[in-house]
């Protein structure tokens, strides 16, 4: 009985293992990234009150092969949403990128800063927390942690 016990024990053992083996092979499969971001906020023709929230991504393809980017939308955190001035956020990219290379992607968000202090505007973070991307597939791309 007990070595028909050990015997069952090493044979799951090895499908557990060969099966984990495989979702890690698709959990690494190459694809887009973002290796790089900057961002800054700043006042929109002197008026304190509206706020343009502006950021560079560096989008990086990781994929062997070339990949042709459509548009790019940045998807906002859930306080600052609710601030934002202009609804349309999407961007055509209507570029490709060669395999290993990046493009740098510039963006503003105008908002609304009426009556709130500098504190209150960075509680609003995260601003952005994915990037969507439509290649020939829609790709949420997270940002930062």
């Amino acid at each position: 009985m007990r070595k028909y016990l050990l015997v069952l024990f090493v044979i799951v053992t090895i499908l557990i293992t060969a099966c984990s083996e495989e979702v890690k092979k698709d959990s690494q499969e190459k694809q887009l990234e973002i290796h790089g971001w900057t961002s800054a906020i700043g006042a929109v023709e002197g008026n304190y009150e509206t706020q343009s929230f502006s950021y560079t991504i560096f989008l990086t393809n990781e994929k062997d092969s070339l990949v042709n980017i459509k548009w790019i939308e940045p998807i906002l955190g859930e306080k600052f949403k609710n601030k934002v001035i202009e609804n349309e956020l999407k961007i055509n990219i209507n570029k490709d990128i060669p395999s290993k290379e990046y493009i740098e992607i510039e963006g503003e968000i105008i908002f609304d800063a009426k009556g709130m202090s500098k504190q209150e505007i960075v509680e609003l973070e995260p601003f952005i927390t994915y990037i969507r991307v439509m290649s020939d597939e829609v790709v949420d791309i997270k940002i930062g942690k």
